[in-house]
């Protein structure tokens, strides 16, 4: 991993990071069916542009670009005499990538209260990928919407009581590369919120998730 940084001011900075990524090979198991099969180890470089400026005192905005070259993806596929979900095995796509941008910002409204915002968009594409003689180059990854964003607000009292909220919205996806007409999932809207009292060394809250 190699990293650049400059903070021309206090709270602005700019950063700029390439990596490289490594996953190791293996063997995946069927469970079910009793079948194993052989996977090749995974690599990757990773070159991202991350910015953060705070043009007032209450409000910080950031910003972060990034692209990624894979090669011999491990890619996660459902044995199709087995079942789903359980009876998966991993191959490898020849090469593929991603590449998008994400924007956020945080108001300190006032003292206890804050809001924060987010929008994500990535492009990922297999560019060779084979699965059982069918050529599905060009598809997106599975279980990554093309768009995302949240909305969410905070609330600290100095009586200890607190309360958080979360708004998040995923654009729709599909699970299998092998199917992704069958396996395609809708746009997905999720609500959490949490409240609670907390003092010096504990607190206690409830929280729920899905609350839609």
């Amino acid at each position: 991993q190699i990293g650049l940084s400059w903070r021309p001011q206090e709270q602005e900075s700019l950063t700029l990071q390439l990596s490289r990524g490594y996953r190791g090979g293996g063997v995946s198991y069927a469970p079910t069916l009793g079948t194993t099969t052989p996977y090749d180890s995974e690599s990757s470089w990773d070159l991202e542009l991350n910015g953060q400026a705070q043009p007032l005192e209450s409000l910080t905005l950031s910003a972060s670009i990034f692209h990624s070259w894979m090669e011999d993806q491990q890619v996660t596929l459902n044995s199709p005499r087995g079942l789903p979900s359980i009876d998966t095995y991993i191959t490898n796509a020849g090469k593929s990538r991603r590449y998008g941008s994400e924007l956020g910002a945080r108001w300190q409204a006032c003292a206890p209260l804050a809001f924060s915002a987010s929008l994500g968009w990535v492009h990922s594409e297999f560019d060779t990928l084979d699965i059982d003689g069918i050529d599905r180059s060009g598809e997106a990854f599975p279980n990554a919407p093309e768009w995302t964003s949240s909305v969410g607000a905070s609330y600290h009292h100095a009586s200890g009581i607190f309360s958080k909220m979360l708004f998040s919205w995923a654009d729709s996806t599909y699970t299998d590369p092998a199917s992704p007409q069958m396996t395609a999932l809708e746009s997905r809207r999720l609500l959490s919120a949490q409240f609670g009292y907390a003092w010096e060394h504990a607190r206690v809250y409830i929280f729920g998730s899905n609350l839609l």
